[in-house]
């Protein structure tokens, strides 16, 4: 596997490689993890993540252990280049050749992975229904059944009246939904997400934040997201895992405890999710401050 070319993940976000599903990555000195028999879905025990080149060695990940537990959404968040993403792509095992991983990481046997991408990765001369539908194209599924499973996930979001569009005439919300589509149409597990919605403008994505939740409500598909916006970790997560400046450790543990279920527009005003903020954001700023060379 190279980094340009990331052959563990099919084109609609989902692992199609050699290995067993649910097979953890092999640790650096080629032994695989032994602790897939954790009940959780994501197991991270003591990992970390070494880059080498010729004349120096860079620590993205040092010691991180979490648990990402079936059936809620888990956020990660941090200072830039603390490892958020990189951790992500460890787990999707997206990492170039030079990562030196030591420590375990295993998703539970059975697990299938999805990943949703910063950029939709639309193909421009595919439409909606098209590009909707390259994962289970790509896995064989019947054109009838393909089209079966698309009906429902085009009416939850909204797109049913957009299926023959192409992605020039979407707008950057639809784009980021039919991307969305196109990982949980093929029913993963488990759901990486790297700031799928940083591309959009503010109203735009608090729409597609609700969009999330409505989703999970109806799926329960366990997602784990990485965003640099502490807003959205707390509104749309169960808990929040705080990095430090790199090398990334989790500082961190927040369970984040509102009323269900949630609304991205009413949640935010509370005094929960006020409160909730300013715990997280006290952590953070002292992590910014150091990265800043401030006192």
């Amino acid at each position: 596997m190279s980094a340009g070319r990331p052959t563990g993940i099919a084109a609609d976000g989902v692992r199609a490689d050699g290995r067993e599903p649910g097979e953890s990555r092999p640790a650096a000195d080629g032994v695989p993890s032994a602790a897939t028999r954790h009940s959780a879905t994501l197991t991270v025990r003591d990992f970390s993540i070494r880059f080498l080149s010729a004349d120096r060695e860079v620590r993205a990940v040092d010691a991180i252990s979490c648990d990402i537990s079936d059936g809620h959404i888990n956020a990660i968040v941090g200072p830039s280049g603390c490892g958020k993403s990189t951790l992500l792509n460890a787990v999707a095992d997206l990492l170039p050749p030079t990562a030196q991983l030591s420590g375990e990481l295993a998703v539970r046997p059975g697990v299938k992975l999805g990943y949703v991408f910063q950029q939709d990765a639309l193909l421009p001369w595919r439409t909606t229904l098209g590009n909707a539908e390259m994962g289970l194209e790509i896995a064989g599924i019947p054109r009838s059944e393909r089209l079966q499973r698309l009906e429902k996930w085009l009416r939850i979001t909204g797109l049913t009246d957009f299926a023959d569009h192409y992605p020039h005439q979407l707008s950057g919300g639809m784009r980021q939904r039919v991307s969305l589509i196109r990982t949980l149409v093929c029913e993963p597990h488990l759901v990486l997400m790297d700031e799928p919605f940083g591309a959009l403008d503010a109203q735009t994505r608090a729409v597609m934040q609700d969009e999330v939740l409505r989703i999970w409500r109806e799926t329960r598909t366990t997602i784990l997201l990485v965003t640099h916006d502490l807003a959205e970790a707390i509104l749309l997560a169960r808990r929040v895992f705080v990095m430090s400046r790199q090398p990334g450790r989790v500082i961190r543990v927040v369970d984040v405890e509102l009323a269900e279920p949630r609304d991205v527009f009413e949640t935010r005003v509370t005094p929960q999710f006020e409160a909730l903020y300013k715990e997280v954001w006290q952590v953070l700023r002292d992590q910014f401050r150091s990265q800043a060379g401030n006192p």
